[in-house]
């Protein structure tokens, strides 16, 4: 009878600890909302226009899910902390215009910063100078 009771509160304890720690984690994720006005790509995944979140996930390593709102299509960069990413006062989405073609180059948010991979067809138009830079903000949502 001891046993089992002892057994039991340390099995309570055990959970309230592991439920304690998934909040921890919940609390550390942001969540942005962005509407983005045109197709775009991502290292080798294309996207087309429209509503996505943006989760900046994790406690000690930290990392960018970019998404649809349904959990579809989801794409995920490394972030890093970055002094100029502390200059940033809200949250943004940075792309490159290439003949059309619109590449995420880097998500910002205070304090942090993601690169995205270079798409090989980029590589070939680095030369180009006629490119053009848009930024889309993103809107904290929790």
């Amino acid at each position: 009878m001891k046993t089992t009771l002892v057994s039991l509160i340390a099995v309570i304890a055990f959970g309230t600890c592991l439920a304690g720690q998934s909040q921890a984690q919940t609390n550390m994720t942001k969540m942005y909302r962005a509407n983005i006005p045109f197709d775009f790509v991502i290292g080798k995944k294309h996207f087309h226009a429209g509503d996505y979140l943006v989760e900046e996930r994790g406690f000690e390593s930290k990392l960018f899910v970019i998404r649809e709102p349904s959990g579809h299509n989801p794409y995920m960069m490394v972030a890093s902390t970055t002094e100029e990413g502390s200059n940033v006062r809200g949250a943004q989405l940075e792309f490159q215009m290439y003949n059309g073609t619109y590449l995420l180059r880097v998500i910002r948010t205070p304090g942090l910063a993601a690169d995205a991979p270079t798409p090989k067809f980029d590589r070939s138009l680095a030369i180009e100078r006629s490119s053009k830079k848009v930024a889309v903000s993103l809107l904290r949502k929790n």
